[in-house]
């Protein structure tokens, strides 16, 4: 089973101080598909503080500098080495677990 154990603060994936995790069901055949390690009240925190802190730089910012990616193959590399997969195929399995998207 997959485990998910990121979660994206200040431009980088760190792992969550939270020790609980979240059973990731697919509503179509009640299987477990992943464990999801949650965020606690510190990642909140730190969260928060580094979205205040990126406001008034990120208005003016192009949309490249926005995104944070030179082009749309670079996400597609980054996404794959954080979940092991192509966003495509994680939208895909979505799909066919019922998810509207």
């Amino acid at each position: 089973m997959k485990t998910i154990n990121h979660i994206y603060i200040n431009g980088q994936f760190v792992t969550p101080h939270g020790n609980e995790l979240f059973e990731l069901v697919n509503p179509t055949t009640e299987e477990t598909v992943a464990q999801v390690q949650l965020a606690d009240v510190e990642d909140t925190r730190q969260a928060i503080a580094a979205a205040k802190a990126a406001f008034p730089m990120m208005r003016s910012a192009s949309r490249e500098q926005q995104v944070g990616y030179e082009s749309p193959s670079q996400f597609n590399r980054e996404y794959r080495r954080s979940f092991g997969a192509a966003p495509l195929q994680d939208v895909e399995t979505l799909r066919q677990m019922g998810v509207t998207l």
